[in-house]
């Protein structure tokens, strides 16, 4: 694999996020447990100050910002 996946443990799944030239490789191991892959996305990281956010909403208001400017957010 060209670099580390990104693995994120969910309450009833589990998100790999990898680049298209490992997607083939896992798709060969791990082929039948896949729901379907989601592809053309993108993983956004946002840091906040810890008092921006402690700020009642401020990831309301972020999310509802990324969806006027056509970000869907997928879980």
């Amino acid at each position: 694999m060209s670099e580390f996946p990104h693995i994120f443990p969910l309450a009833t799944s589990i998100k790999l996020i990898v680049p298209d030239e490992d997607y083939e490789k896992i798709k060969e191991k791990l082929g039948h447990f896949t729901k379907g892959p989601l592809i053309h996305a993108a993983k956004l990281t946002l840091r906040m100050s810890p008092s921006a956010e402690m700020t009642s909403g401020i990831a309301s208001y972020l999310t509802e910002l990324l969806y006027r400017n056509g970000v869907n957010i997928y879980d």
